[in-house]
């Protein structure tokens, strides 16, 4: 399966029958990982905008909440925001702000090869 930016600007379906993009393996083997733990995570969509949040992961509860009104883009560096943080495990209050920045440079580093793949592949079917 292949993603595309939007059906008008590709004038197919948001999803057609190419090959899976390598660029979504990232986000799929730290799902993998987590859900095939003896303990697996859930994901769950949840309004997060009271807080002035896109995700949240609630390591006693072993669930990472994604607010589902984002675009796709945002969507998915959210959800791989929050699956490295379930992967690195929770850490005391105090290490919050360094924990977050180690992420966030994670996060945009691996986005930016995702969507550079995903944008290669969507320019490759035009």
């Amino acid at each position: 399966m292949t993603l595309v930016s939007s059906p008008a600007e590709s004038g197919t379906a948001l999803i057609s029958n190419e090959p899976a993009i390598p660029a979504l393996v990232p986000i799929l083997l730290a799902m993998r990982e987590l859900m095939s733990s003896s303990e697996p995570w859930t994901i769950a969509p949840a309004d997060l905008r009271a807080y002035k949040w896109l995700g949240a992961t609630i390591f006693p509860r072993r669930t990472i909440y994604i607010d589902p009104l984002q675009d796709w883009e945002d969507w998915a560096e959210t959800l791989l925001h929050e699956l490295i943080h379930a992967l690195r495990g929770p850490l005391p209050e105090e290490e919050y702000d360094a924990e977050e920045a180690i992420v966030e440079a994670a996060t945009r580093r691996i986005m930016r090869s995702m969507l550079a793949e995903l944008r290669a592949a969507i320019g490759a079917q035009r």
